[in-house]
């Protein structure tokens, strides 16, 4: 069978990751599949570099890898979640997997390890410090993934039908388009830093010859108002220290 008929015929999740978004950290991810199918092992390395790009995309996209792969993602709340799925793979059922791992994550992963009264998650989330804090959650996505990947099961397809009415139309993007936007808006940040940190070397600079040019212009003038100044003082104001034990005398 070719290559492109089997990918033709097969309609699945690949694999899984939930990361930060500020930085793209891995959080927990679905173990990465021992394949000779190069097109799935490149996506599936690109995603994670996709993923550090987060803080820059749009909150909720479909991304067109290649031909083959997509990547559908959500973030929220200081976390994203992607699945890297096959291109037959319906853009619906993507985004009802991820709204169900997101719930899973939050109401069960995180109210475990951080609690449920008032707990800020995304500041927690923003304080770790290793990644795979939370891999042992993987389980809980495989199940669900299977789940998702048998569209036949009776009961699958009433979840699923029950869900899809709040998953509305995503926006789809190309991979390469939305890293160039990212490299982009880097260069632009890069610049913009580059031209404030000399706007600051330039006033500076103003500040210091400012001082020198006034310096040059009027040091003539005071330096002859301290001379004169200095006259007056000794000569009506200044009173020795002996002439004034003489006088008490």
């Amino acid at each position: 069978v070719s290559t492109q008929s089997t990918w033709g015929q097969r309609k699945m999740i690949r694999t899984t990751l939930i990361a930060r978004t500020s930085d793209g950290t891995i959080l927990c991810e679905t173990p990465q599949e021992v394949t000779a199918d190069r097109t799935y092992v490149q996506a599936y390395h690109q995603s994670k570099q996709f993923l550090k790009t987060m803080a820059t995309q749009p909150e909720s996209c479909s991304v067109k890898f290649n031909e083959n792969m997509f990547f559908h993602y959500v973030s929220a709340d200081g976390i994203t979640y992607l699945a890297l799925c096959e291109k037959n793979y319906p853009q619906p059922y993507a985004f009802a997997f991820l709204k169900e791992v997101k719930e899973a994550f939050v109401g069960a992963e995180l109210k475990k390890a951080y609690g449920s009264q008032s707990v800020d998650y995304r500041s927690k989330i923003e304080t770790i410090d290793k990644p795979y804090a939370f891999i042992k959650f993987d389980k809980e996505i495989i199940k669900k993934r299977e789940e998702f990947n048998d569209q036949k099961n009776p009961t699958t397809l009433q979840k699923l039908n029950s869900e899809l009415a709040a998953v509305t139309k995503i926006l789809t993007e190309d991979f390469e388009l939305m890293m160039d936007r990212d490299r982009n808006l880097g260069k632009m940040g890069d610049l913009a830093s580059d031209i404030k940190t000399k706007s600051n070397e330039f006033k500076e600079k103003s500040a210091k010859v400012k001082w020198q040019f006034f310096w040059r212009q009027y040091y003539v003038w005071i330096v002859v108002l301290l001379i004169i100044g200095g006259f007056i003082y000794f000569r009506f104001f200044f009173q020795p220290i002996h002439s004034h034990k003489l006088s008490i005398l």
